[in-house]
């Protein structure tokens, strides 16, 4: 893969990122803000907390009954809308949003279209991948932060020498640039 592909899948995926933010924000809104106007900021705080510290939280407003419950939320609800997201615009356009506004496609190791069938996989890998960050967040007892700079590490560092990352290598398909007729 060229050094231009790269960039644009770096982009691409940033786009990708900023899109799911915003599609997050609006889920939220639209199903806990009638529940908890304020755990949307608390979360936010929470992002730079380890989950032991979570029991020093004073949170004498949550209907929802403590901090880990508001966390375990709302990451849902940003695994949920980031696993739709990818399902949908690779089943709509063929290739997540961002990679296709910087003029990306996806083909299998063969150079074909890829499958639906291959498309949901893709999705399957990220949806395992982020649920064990998740874990291993948990479990070893570290923020938000680290964890989202050890999932990207972890999924985009395998870009930087051939070409693909995690998920391209686990479902067998190619980020490659589009042919525009």
């Amino acid at each position: 893969m060229e050094n231009e592909n790269i960039v644009r899948r770096l982009l691409g995926s940033l786009i990708d990122k900023l899109f799911i933010i915003v599609l997050f924000v609006i889920a939220y809104l639209s199903y806990y803000s009638l529940y908890s106007t304020g755990a949307l900021g608390v979360y936010l705080a929470m992002l730079g907390m380890s989950p032991s510290s979570y029991e020093y939280i004073v949170d004498t407003a949550n209907r929802w009954g403590g901090a880990l419950n508001i966390d375990m939320r709302i990451t849902g609800l940003f695994v949920i809308v980031n696993i739709l997201y990818y399902i949908f615009s690779e089943a709509a356009m063929g290739i997540s949003l961002g990679k296709y506004i910087c003029g990306l496609t996806l083909k299998s190791e063969t150079g074909e279209d890829v499958s639906f069938g291959r498309k949901i996989m893709r999705s399957y890998w990220l949806l395992l991948l982020m649920i064990v960050v998740i874990a291993v967040r948990y479990f070893a007892d570290f923020n938000y932060y680290i964890a989202i700079v050890l999932f990207f590490i972890v999924l985009d560092i395998s870009v930087f020498f051939n070409g693909r990352s995690l998920i391209d290598l686990l479902s067998r398909t190619y980020n490659v640039k589009r042919q525009i007729y």
